[in-house]
């Protein structure tokens, strides 16, 4: 009796240990390319990753106190698989000798209204040495973060809530007609700008779609049992407004990208883009852009929630007649976001 039930639980974890790396699989496949507007998808998409890690060393030492060691490649392939597509880790490249070129040094930061302090925010820009500076979510620091600024650059454009400084002439600023959603138009949330380099101009799109947290505040970790316990974690307002902040974000990114490539110039987007790695949405509308993290970071660079990140939401992406040489990311203890810097090196 006790070897059946032995050879039944030593089935069972070796069940478990394929039916966890297709589950993981199928969820990443899910994510990166079926993910669209649906409430569901939405809760997947902004789900923490590092959770998906916690099953494989579980699985692991099962399947070594079974004596099924044969079946260990499973969890190594699901490690694999959680890290690299699911949580977008980069490894460093080997070091190069970077030839000598005009390089552009891009800052890009949500400020979260400023709460860390006006000073210490810019202080901090100021230490990065950039180029050209891209400010959102400055809502109630508008006003004193670009006299700040201007201290510092030349050229300050302001915008609700979002700000760019510039060592160079911007020559042009634009903002976008009101998109077109019911039950009524909503701003696109992004700004171009035309900024006059040394070597030409260039098209600037300081992006920061609507953010997803109003509308999956119900389905925080916290209180969540109340939450579904009341029956208001998952209902049809909450679906709607959760479904609703999807499309408009959808289609907030798909009118920035239209505009973008379809610039004369050459073209940088920064901001706050409030799309994971993995969105469905970010790659079907950008991946004609470089990436600064996925051709020059390294790690998982993740910018929020600052204090513990496990989501990538801020970036720096350029046309390819520019080429990102190097990515950061910094300003930890400002912000709920942490800030991303590029260097682009121009044509």
């Amino acid at each position: 009796m006790l070897t059946f039930v032995g050879k039944m639980l030593r089935g069972a974890t070796v069940l478990a240990a394929y039916l966890y790396l297709a589950g993981i699989i199928g969820f990443t496949l899910f994510v990166r390319c079926y993910a669209t507007d649906s409430w569901f998808s939405a809760l997947c998409l902004y789900l923490p990753r590092h959770v998906f890690l916690l099953p494989v060393p579980c699985l692991a030492l099962l399947l070594i106190l079974a004596k099924r060691r044969s079946v260990l490649w499973t969890q190594w392939l699901s490690l694999g698989v959680v890290l690299f597509p699911l949580m977008g880790l980069r490894l460093p490249d080997p070091p190069s000798v970077r030839a000598e070129a005009t390089t552009l040094r891009v800052l890009s930061f949500n400020v979260d209204s400023g709460y860390a302090g006006v000073t210490r925010i810019v202080d901090a820009i100021v230490r990065s040495d950039a180029d050209i500076v891209a400010i959102q979510e400055a809502k109630g620091a508008t006003s004193e973060l670009r006299a700040a600024l201007a201290r510092h650059y030349r050229h300050v454009e302001e915008h609700p809530y979002s700000l760019l400084a510039s060592r160079y002439p911007i020559v042009e600023a634009t903002v976008h007609e009101r998109i077109a959603i019911a039950p009524a138009p909503r701003s696109p949330r992004f700004q171009r700008h035309v900024v006059d380099l040394p070597t030409g101009k260039l098209a600037f799109y300081n992006v920061h779609p609507i953010s997803p947290r109003g509308a999956l505040n119900i389905h925080r970790f916290r209180g969540a049992l109340g939450a579904f316990s009341s029956g208001q974690a998952i209902n049809q307002e909450s679906i709607s407004a959760l479904e609703y902040n999807t499309q408009l974000r959808r289609l907030q990114i798909e009118a920035v990208s239209r505009l973008a490539r379809a610039e004369p110039y050459p073209v940088i987007l920064a901001g706050d883009f409030n799309l994971p790695y993995s969105s469905q949405v970010f790659h079907a509308n950008l991946d004609s852009f470089q990436d600064g993290f996925a051709v020059a970071g390294a790690g998982f660079g993740y910018t929020f929630p600052a204090r513990f990140p496990w989501m990538r939401l801020d970036r720096v992406l350029a046309s390819y007649p520019l080429r990102i040489v190097g990515f950061d990311v910094d300003c930890a203890g400002l912000s709920d976001h942490r800030c991303v810097f590029a260097e682009v090196r121009l044509r």
